[in-house]
């Protein structure tokens, strides 16, 4: 597949020139409109505390003037569009060798409302429109005797949680279900049909209406949405309300201005705010969502440069190294297993009780109130295994192995180097279209920034609310993709995700198709493809998704930049992760990443290209080294620091979009480089190479960022293929099964975990309590989730057994309740607890499963009676206190496993202060149960009396290990397996919180009694 360009190009430039850029010269600079409005859109708090001081920059502290420094370095190096700090253009190829961009009064600075506003104004929309559209919440579907959909609340903070909630199918659901489906009415229609069949009044419909709202079983216009039909267009239903079109027609004519606009934006912020204030709407924070746009004068970009460009694209795609889609290849797995090949609606695949988990996000969905403020850093195997590929090799024999090369100086490739490699992504197609980023450097070099996208609309979409010529331009994107994949429906997805960075989501409609999953779509209804009409398959390790309305393949598109996996949503993500499936769709070398932990890597080029500039990964160490040396001599320092590592004169500090630029050899920006630098404990160095000059505003050049787009003319994706209608869900080391011990794998969410032992499990137990002779159970999550259930009873009592659940089930209509069961053989852990003392510790966990179901039935779901924290730091502290009765062996047990445990949660100062101040929160409840017998009182008899059998147990047990060494590990054993069957979520962490808790308790108890035992010295005394 080759690719070809696009005759368009979208570039990204800073709004100063970087011949310009001179600290000293700030105080003239923050004088500047364009600055101080600049300024306001990125920090409207920064800005007012500027404003007190009336832009002296001399009345400025050390803090401000740092952040004006960082300010400013972005206004002058940074191309990524933020606010008005940098512009964009649409350009196209021409055989013009400069782009001459128009000055600075004619920049166009783009000013729509915040998307935080934006659904203040829908809110408004929806308490007061008298007329609207209704329609099904597009993830509305059956489960059961019930309807679930997704709801969706913010936070405070502006985050957006979503929620699985359900109502009862009954008839009149049913019936709503059916008519608003494919459709929408309007709400008095809707009213009126509602009072038709059912014979109510009109009040009475009306509040079942609102009630169908606010639990947002149904949607409105005014809900709002991400994808407007045209550029401008806001939706809603527009009211006849003189003081509302006041607003709207305010935000109409501020929208396109200059950066020098005729007031200052507080101004226009503050006449917007007192606009809003009559109609109710808060008008605080920023107000303005922002694009500034910097029309051409002339030229364009040297289409001579496509030859070098697509030379250099065929050999990063054969030296890039290999991606993966992790979720994605297991969720197939685990969907193989589940659902083989059945085509199963998608909401049902992902469902936490009939489908399967994608990107573990049930467990974090099931994050406890215990375990929500604390951070659990990213754990990382402690030996990092590099699988030797021939990109290796070349990279070692042109890098390490070159004797004739400098070991500073960039690595060279050629034709002949890569001529063998294979395409290492060659098994896939490459996407019908993608982006290529690049900039065009000093001594007619190239610098690739990225290569490769799922779509090329990607990087410009959210553009497309600014410029009609980039709705065209996308639009065309989107019309190659389908024009080469006939068969093949794509469809954007719309969703809000989160009310701090959806600004970057909102974009006009690109593709014909949307897959609307939170909000209202503005599309026809014949144009949305509802989550509940697609259907997921897998056929030879690829999903199909495909729409059972259009009948043919579905292909997700998300035409913004957005981070989806910020989203807990797994619809969101699952659909997010197909755009990349079955194609090459990310191109990148990092020295790095093939030879980890190394503090320098070269630059890489080919011709005229450079593929990877050169890197600098300056740890702790030398950091502190420089800190110290430049506390004596701060120029020397630097030099003494450039001449040591070989770090050039200009260079980029940070990552990503977070880059600031210095030129080592100024005074001035040698100083602002060490303020960067002082707190933190490791840096990135990347070398910066200065533009060349064919971007220019009046002769003074830019830092140029171009954006290109290409596509190639061949197939990428099948068509569907004709298949049988899905099918009804079917469910079909040495004790094996047949043998005295039943071992049953009952695979379930962890959300119903809790109902299976009280409403199956326990019942079946108690009710054959003389038949059975031990019994217990555990979590387990390998293979999916799912409770081990091991039973030592007779043949016929286990035929019996698996009968009466089955009963039970169909009984308590909680059939769901079970996903799937395994009948496997039970293999005791002779290894890990001794021949000598198997049986009593499977007597140990038969008293100790009974003590939990007991103690989960009374409780269960939450009756304000103690918690699970509470009864496990209880059951730490008996069991503990059976072994040493001194605090002494006690405490030094604690933090030994403590200790343990934050090892492997790779304990860092974040962790270790959210476990503090946990701790701290928890305190009453953990003195509630450790200093007083809580047992006494009646409601808890019950569980008090299993109680003490399993401590009986355990101290039976415990009395026959002698060797200490054994029974301190014992100890922990029996403890994990009690906290196991006790949390249904997370359980090494709940166990690492239950230990951290009651070794902080009991060193806080030690301190007491040292204090009053010195206390009664000096009174003896």
């Amino acid at each position: 597949m080759k690719y070809e360009f696009f005759p368009e190009l979208f570039l990204r430039a800073p709004f100063y020139s970087f011949k310009e850029y001179n600290l000293k010269a700030l105080d003239q600079i923050l004088l500047s409109d364009e600055f101080k409005n600049a300024l306001y859109l990125a920090s409207p708090d920064f800005y007012t505390a500027l404003e007190k001081k009336r832009f002296d920059y001399s009345s400025m502290n050390e803090k401000e003037i740092f952040s004006l420094n960082k300010y400013y370095n972005r206004m002058c190096f940074r191309t990524t569009p933020f606010g008005s700090f940098s512009s964009f253009t649409s350009i196209k190829w021409t055989e013009d060798k400069v782009v001459n961009l128009k000055d600075n009064e004619l920049v166009k600075l783009h000013l729509l409302p915040d998307q935080k506003l934006r659904l203040r104004i829908f809110e408004y929309l929806r308490q007061q429109a008298d007329h609207y559209d209704v329609r099904l919440n597009p993830m509305c579907y059956s489960v059961g005797n019930e309807f679930r959909f997704i709801k969706t609340i913010d936070d405070d903070k502006g985050h957006n949680i979503f929620t699985l909630d359900a109502i009862d199918a009954e008839d009149l659901n049913v019936s709503i279900v059916k008519l608003l489906k494919n459709k929408s009415l309007n709400n008095l229609d809707f009213l009126a049909w509602i009072k038709f069949e059912t014979e109510c009044s009109h009040d009475e419909a009306k509040a079942y209406l609102n009630f169908l709202l606010d639990e947002q079983f149904l949607k409105t216009e005014n809900d709002g949405n991400i994808i407007s039909l045209e550029r401008g267009d806001f939706s809603g239903k527009a009211l006849a309300d003189l003081q509302f079109s006041s607003v709207m027609n305010f935000v109409d004519k501020i929208k396109t201005n200059t950066l020098n606009v005729s007031k200052p934006l507080p101004e226009v912020s503050r006449s917007l705010a007192n606009l809003l204030a009559k109609i109710n709407i808060e008008g605080n924070g920023q107000l303005f969502y922002c694009a500034c746009e910097r029309p051409i004068e002339c030229g364009g970009i040297d289409q001579n440069e496509q030859q070098q460009l697509l030379e250099a694209i065929d050999v990063l795609r054969k030296i890039s190294g290999p991606s993966s889609l992790p979720n994605l290849e297991r969720f197939i797995a685990d969907f193989k297993v589940r659902f083989d090949q059945q085509k199963v609606p998608l909401l049902i695949a992902l469902d936490p009780d009939t489908g399967i988990s994608y990107g573990n996000l049930i467990d974090e969905q099931s994050k406890t109130e215990m375990l929500e403020d604390i951070r659990f850093p990213d754990q990382v195997a402690d030996i990092k295994t590099i699988q030797w590929t021939e990109v290796h090799q070349l990279m070692m024999k042109a890098w390490l192995m070159n004797t004739n090369r400098d070991s500073y100086a960039p690595i060279s490739l050629t034709g002949n180097d890569v001529l063998n490699l294979k395409d290492k992504k060659g098994e896939n197609p490459l996407p019908p279209t993608t982006s290529l980023m690049f900039r065009k450097l000093a001594g007619n070099k190239i610098l690739l920034d990225s290569l490769g996208r799922a779509t090329a609309t990607s990087l410009i979409g959210r553009f497309s609310l600014f410029n009609d010529e980039l709705v065209d331009i996308c639009r065309g994107i989107a019309k190659a993709e389908s024009t080469e994949n006939p068969d093949i429906v794509f469809a954007d997805i719309g969703q809000f995700s989160d009310s701090h960075v959806d600004n970057v989501n909102r974009r006009v409609r690109i593709y014909d198709y949307e897959i609307p999953i939170n909000l209202y779509s503005t599309l026809p209804v014949e144009q949305q493809i509802r989550p509940d009409d697609l259907l997921v398959s897998v056929l030879n390790n690829e999903i199909i998704l495909e729409s059972v309305k259009l009948k043919r393949r579905v292909i997700p598109r998300l035409t913004s930049a957005y981070n989806h996996t910020r989203t807990d949503l797994s619809l969101f993500r699952i659909l997010c992760d197909l755009q990349h499936q079955g194609t090459s769709s990310g191109f990148s070398l990092d020295l790095e990443q093939l030879f980890p932990d190394l503090g320098f890597y070269p630059a890489v080029e080919f011709g005229r290209t450079i593929i990877s500039p050169a890197k600098w990964i300056i740890k702790e160490f030398d950091l502190n080294q420089l800190k110290m040396e430049v506390e004596n001599n701060p120029l020397d320092a630097i030099s003494h620091f450039r001449t040591r590592f070989k770090i050039p004169q200009r260079i980029m500090l940070g990552n990503h979009d977070q880059q600031l630029v210095f030129n080592l050899e100024n005074e001035i920006e040698a100083s602002f480089f060490i303020d960067c630098i002082k707190d933190e404990k490791k840096i990135v160095l990347k070398e910066f190479h200065r533009p060349d000059n064919s971007v220019v505003i009046h002769d003074k050049p830019v830092v140029n960022q171009f954006v290109a787009f290409l596509k190639h003319n061949e197939l990428v994706y099948q068509p569907l293929k004709s298949s049988k209608v899905p099918t009804s869900l079917s469910i079909n080391r040495t004790f094996v099964p047949g043998s005295a011990w039943l071992y049953l794998k009952l695979f379930c969410t962890p959300n119903n975990a809790n109902r299976l032992l009280i409403n199956i499990i326990k019942k079946i137990v108690d009710n054959n309590t003389s038949l059975i002779h031990k019994w217990f159970f555990i979590r387990y999550n390998e293979g999916g989730n799912h409770i081990r259930f091991r039973v030592n009873a007779s043949i016929e009592v286990q035929s019996k057994l698996m009968l009466q659940i089955k009963e039970l089930l169909e009984s308590n209509n909680e059939t769901h309740l079970i996903q799937k069961y395994q009948v496997d053989t039970y293999n005791r852990e002779i290894e890990r607890y001794g021949s000598d003392i198997i049986s009593e510790v499977e007597d140990l966990f038969c008293a100790g499963s009974e003590l939990v179901t007991e103690y989960i039935e009374l409780v269960y779901p939450d009756n304000g009676l103690i918690s699970p924290f509470q009864f496990g730091i209880m059951i730490i502290s008996k069991m503990t206190v059976i072994v040493w009765d001194d605090i002494e062996n006690q405490l030094s047990y604690l933090k030994k496993v403590t200790d343990n445990f934050l090892h492997e949660f790779a304990v860092d100062k974040s962790l270790r202060l959210d476990l503090d101040s946990k701790y701290r929160q928890l305190t009453p409840g953990i003195i509630e149960v450790l200093e007083n017998d809580v047992f006494d009182q009646d409601i808890y008899v019950d569980v008090g009396i299993k109680l003490a059998f399993f401590l009986e147990n355990w101290q039976a047990l415990a009395s026959k290990i002698s060797s200490e060494h054994r029974l301190a590990g014992l100890l922990a054993d029996i403890i994990h397996m009690q906290i196991n069957r006790l949390f249904s979520v997370q359980q090494r962490k709940q166990e690492l919180q239950l230990y951290f808790c009651i070794a902080k308790h009991l060193q806080s108890k030690r301190a007491r009694l040292i204090k009053a035992q010195k206390n009664r010295i000096t009174i003896n005394q």
